[in-house]
């Protein structure tokens, strides 16, 4: 298909274009938007030809008609439900922001060692003090260890929360 450079023949060939788009399967909703929509496939004039129109619709192929577009509705429907999930959680979404030199607590996941016979549900999950050193990205933040000072480690925001208390080192 060839649109010219001035794009003056534009609208002859879009309803192509969103046709083609509308009957291409999409992975966000398992299933092309035509059929989404209408609970059935396009017929295209290629269907048309090659329809054999002498012979009745068999009733398993009704009854897989049905359950595809049972499963499709079922599928829109939990899709809804999951995007409105998805928006309701992104309402509340706090963004965390630190400074450089802020001090923070980082979270750490308890790994018990070898012949350890501590509980990891009493085991004290955040560390710190430590200072950030550096923004990497949106969403991590450079932190530097005192106990090894040559050593920085990357941790994602979900991971670290002000610290709240003395800050002895300088």
């Amino acid at each position: 298909m060839y649109v010219s450079e001035a794009r003056e023949d534009l609208d002859v060939y879009l309803p192509r274009v969103q046709f083609a788009y509308r009957t291409a399967y999409h992975e966000a909703i398992g299933d092309t938007p035509f059929f989404s929509l209408y609970g059935r496939d396009p017929v295209i004039p290629l269907d048309v030809a090659f329809l054999n129109l002498g012979e009745k619709w068999k009733s398993d192929e009704v009854a897989q008609y049905r359950r595809r577009l049972h499963k499709s509705l079922r599928d829109a429907r939990y899709l809804i439900k999951a995007q409105d999930r998805q928006e309701k959680r992104l309402q509340y979404q706090v963004t965390v922001h630190f400074e450089i030199g802020d001090p923070v607590g980082v979270y750490q996941f308890f790994r018990a060692r070898r012949g350890e016979n501590r509980i990891k549900k009493l085991a004290f999950s955040w560390h710190g003090p430590y200072r950030i050193v550096g923004k990497v990205g949106e969403n991590a933040y450079s932190v530097e260890i005192p106990s090894h000072p040559d050593k920085v480690v990357t941790v994602n925001v979900n991971r670290l929360k002000k610290f709240r208390g003395r800050w002895s080192r300088s």
